[in-house]
């Protein structure tokens, strides 16, 4: 009975102390140090907001670049010597007899340095003095020098220049020249261009045509449609459209040059005036329109070539 006693009260002993220290459990999280929150981070700062690409104190420059594809300022030489083989041969047209009008250039097959090939054919259609003259030269993976050409071009004269390009690149290690599509005209007459591909990529410039299909009078009117990229499109790609024919020399038509970004320049030739043209620029949702001059880009509509073509 004594035994049963103790157990008694040693169970009694415990139940009390319950109602004091044992209510706190042993990790009591008071006891343990409180964890400094971290610092409020910085708020995420806003995204720059890139400068508009056209503006009212830019647009002379590229407009006058967009005249210059027009007119083939801005290029035309690199296709008015294509495809720039070195071989003196091919500096001139090929030889007709003027009696008979029977070539009497033949066919050339070569092996290039590199073991690549090119393939000159001549051709001639017409008569005694009324030749059209065409060279079809296609080159496969050719070194010439130390320049390498591929693809297919062919060069043909008949009161103009007419080329045709097909998958066409020159690379000269300071350049790469690639062209797809066709192209006529004279530098200082006309340049037209169908379904037409330009790129020019060097360490000093790049430019891109895409989808051009134009056409350019000098002195009279321009119309049709491409986009360009280049250094002075801010790399962004840039649409040309030319819904009525733009005449600077009778004061008519209209162009629209827009932006990925959105902003647009738009070009009223009917102002009452031939010797001016509206210019109505909306860059990041503002608004200008400004009277300006035809006379600011007449150099670009003149494109007198070197190579004389």
């Amino acid at each position: 009975m004594k035994y049963l006693s103790l157990v008694f009260v040693m169970f009694v002993a415990a139940c009390s102390g319950s109602d004091n220290e044992g209510a706190q459990p042993l990790n009591d999280p008071t006891d343990q140090q409180t964890a400094t929150p971290d610092p409020t981070p910085d708020p995420t700062p806003d995204p720059e907001q890139s400068a508009a690409v056209i503006t009212p104190d830019n647009y002379v420059d590229i407009v006058a670049n967009v005249f210059g594809i027009f007119s083939g300022k801005l290029y035309g030489d690199k296709i008015l010597t294509a495809p720039d083989y070195s071989d003196p041969t091919y500096d001139g047209w090929p030889e007709v007899n003027p009696e008979t009008t029977e070539l009497i250039t033949q066919r050339a097959d070569t092996v290039c340095s590199n073991g690549g090939t090119l393939v000159v054919i001549p051709e001639t259609q017409g008569y005694h003095t009324d030749n059209l003259l065409t060279w079809h030269f296609d080159f496969d993976n050719c070194q010439d020098g130390i320049v390498m050409f591929d693809g297919q071009v062919s060069t043909a004269i008949y009161e103009a220049i007419y080329i045709t390009f097909t998958d066409f690149e020159r690379d000269d290690q300071t350049e790469v020249i690639r062209a797809s599509g066709d192209f006529g005209g004279r530098s200082d007459r006309f340049w037209t261009t169908t379904n037409f591909d330009f790129s020019r990529e060097g360490s000093d410039a790049s430019l891109v045509i895409e989808d051009s299909d134009t056409d350019f009078w000098r002195d009279s009117a321009l119309t049709g449609d491409f986009s360009v990229q280049a250094d002075w499109t801010g790399g962004e790609r840039m649409t040309v459209h030319v819904p009525t024919d733009l005449t600077p020399a009778n004061g008519a038509g209209e162009m629209e040059l827009s932006f990925e970004s959105g902003n647009v320049l738009t070009m009223n030739g009917a102002t009452g005036d031939v010797d001016t043209v509206e210019v109505t620029i909306t860059a990041d949702g503002t608004t200008s329109t400004i009277i300006q001059s035809w006379s600011l880009w007449s150099d670009s509509l003149i494109f007198d070539s070197v190579s004389g073509r």
